[in-house]
């Protein structure tokens, strides 16, 4: 062993790349350089987050995996829910995001200049007693408890926003908070979700910057009256495009709450998984927004993206 640490570098490297072509030589010589540069800009804890978020944003987690494993059968019932029970769960969801919306601007700025950052552990548990009790009812609850659970996941996000020094009275923030729904949830064309966090930041960029556009001219009164009433068509845009993605989510939980062996379960535990996985989205997405700041968008995207495409043997 210590004879292999103290061999001189310079020799390991062309003992190792004696027998390999010049366009290798060349992309592993990129590689270290690349590597060097990112230690020399990114502190260790830096690199680290980097790895981290890139790895999850690669590979969601628990509860897209284990909806993914109910899978292909939930996706073909999907389809074949009844239109009552589509049009319900459609309904819900939009008035879950528009509450959540509200709760962020209208409750959210008074309660964060005193009130501590809680603990996740306590929003998760909020959450599987409301998806306890809503798996009990079935499809009514699901109007009662959908609302609750998207209020406390979002005050999860929140508070993950505010770890990494981000000012959630800012409109802009919240806006983001909100758009935390619509990640980790790819289509047919991006199974991999390779660039699924990256397209969902872009695809809701101009939205956000529209409102907070709009919102400048406007009192907290006037933007919350136009929120409650749905009259500002971007507002709107933005509460229907959060919601038709989270409203895949909520149809396949509906379902997996159907299935026996999640039945017997409930839906408490599809509720902490829901709020685990926000809540880590949320960690990773505002981590990474604080280094943009701190070093530059093109910068830590650069680095991130490396991650995101990082092939684990």
């Amino acid at each position: 062993m210590h004879l292999l640490i103290t061999t001189p570098e310079p020799f390991v490297y062309s003992a190792v790349m004696s027998n390999t072509s010049d366009s290798q030589k060349n992309q592993h010589k990129n590689h270290l350089e690349d590597e060097t540069l990112s230690n020399e800009i990114f502190t260790a804890e830096e690199l680290l987050l980097l790895r981290e978020a890139g790895l999850f944003f690669r590979d969601p987690g628990l509860v897209i995996k284990g909806l993914s494993w109910l899978g292909k059968p939930i996706e073909s019932f999907q389809e074949k829910l009844p239109a009552r029970a589509q049009s319900v769960i459609a309904r819900t969801t939009e008035r879950a995001i528009q509450k959540a919306m509200l709760v962020a601007v209208k409750t959210i700025p008074q309660e964060s200049k005193s009130k501590p950052i809680q603990s996740a552990r306590l929003h998760k548990g909020i959450a599987t007693l409301a998806g306890t009790a809503s798996g009990l009812v079935g499809l009514p609850g699901l109007a009662v408890e959908l609302p609750l659970t998207t209020v406390v996941i979002l005050r999860s996000i929140l508070d993950q926003a505010r770890l990494y020094g981000h000012d959630i009275t800012d409109l802009q923030i919240q806006l983001e908070c909100l758009m935390v729904f619509s990640m980790g949830t790819p289509g047919k064309a991006d199974d991999a979700a390779n660039s699924s966090y990256f397209m969902t930041r872009a695809s809701f960029a101009g939205i956000v910057n529209k409102i907070a556009e709009t919102a400048a001219t406007l009192s907290t009164k006037e933007l919350l009256s136009l929120i409650e009433k749905g009259s500002a068509p971007i507002i709107v845009r933005m509460i229907s495009k959060v919601a038709e993605t989270f409203q895949i989510r909520v149809s396949q939980k509906f379902l997996a709450e159907s299935v026996p062996i999640v039945g017997a379960i409930g839906g408490g535990a599809l509720n902490y998984a829901f709020t685990d996985f926000f809540t880590t989205t949320a960690k990773y997405h505002f981590a990474v927004r604080a280094l943009e700041i701190k070093y530059g968008q093109d910068l830590v995207q650069s680095e991130l993206r490396k991650y995101i495409s990082l092939k684990i043997s």
